[in-house]
């Protein structure tokens, strides 16, 4: 898919708002790094705060302590990943839902060199209520790692309100997953998530097509379901939104 050029980008840059305070969600042992373990080692279950979905599948999962040497790789964030072969883990949250909030989960995807890294989901809920998926949209390099990023609003009226958020991850053969963040308050125009001052600027729009040209379901601007999901109005949304600036 190709990316969408720049349309106008300069004229938007002068008139930005301050930045925007996001709020961290706890998230109990996001870089699982519990249990510690010795380098090479890894769990079989067992990881503080993470439960197997049940029924998602039979194969192994818990933590991973990944080194060059031994594995030819190591962990994006502290000394070790979550690994699965099939099972979906989550972990629902203390923190419920709500109304007219606007929630950001990112997350590391690894490519444990050998395996592929796929396919692999990241699904973001409150109570049964799907938020966000992201379905197999990246590849990271062999050794390497992306990060998803799945933003949702949580509208006034909607089920979800009220209900605790849950974060789920799963995949096949030796998916790995690193340094779960989720927020409020977000800003989707500060694409990068920069924090110095302008927030906004050019590299928001490059980051923007990046995360378009992958297929990231991020990318989906303007929230449409009929396909192609992701077309030349997710640019002009995007640009609607940078022009708009952050709360």
């Amino acid at each position: 898919m190709r990316p969408f050029p720049l349309l106008a980008r300069a004229s938007f840059i002068l008139a930005i708002p301050g930045t925007v305070a996001a709020q961290s969600i706890p998230v109990v042992n996001a870089g699982f790094e519990e249990p510690a373990m010795n380098p090479g080692a890894f769990t079989l279950g067992a990881v503080p705060g993470w439960d197997m979905v049940p029924g998602s599948g039979s194969g192994s999962w818990g933590v991973f302590y990944p080194t060059v040497p031994m594995w030819g790789y190591v962990a994006p964030h502290g000394n070790q990943v979550l690994y699965t072969n099939g099972p979906a883990i989550e972990q629902t949250l203390t923190t419920p839902a709500a109304a007219d909030t606007t929630y950001a989960l990112l997350i590391d995807v690894i490519n444990r060199p050998g395996f592929g890294g796929r396919p692999y989901f990241i699904e973001l809920y409150a109570g049964s209520t799907l938020l966000a998926r992201d379905d197999n949209t990246l590849l990271p390099p062999s050794g390497g790692f992306l990060v998803s990023v799945l933003s949702a609003t949580v509208a006034s009226g909607s089920p979800a309100v009220g209900q605790p958020l849950r974060i789920r991850l799963g995949g096949m053969s030796q998916t790995n997953f690193d340094n779960v963040r989720l927020t409020t308050a977000y800003c989707y125009a500060n694409c990068d998530d920069s924090t110095g001052l302008p927030l906004l600027n050019v590299n928001d729009f490059i980051c923007f097509q990046a995360r378009f040209a992958a297929g990231n379901p991020w990318a989906n601007c303007d929230g449409s379901t009929a396909p192609p999901i992701l077309n030349i109005n997710d640019l002009i949304c995007f640009q609607s939104r940078f022009a708009t600036g952050c709360p």
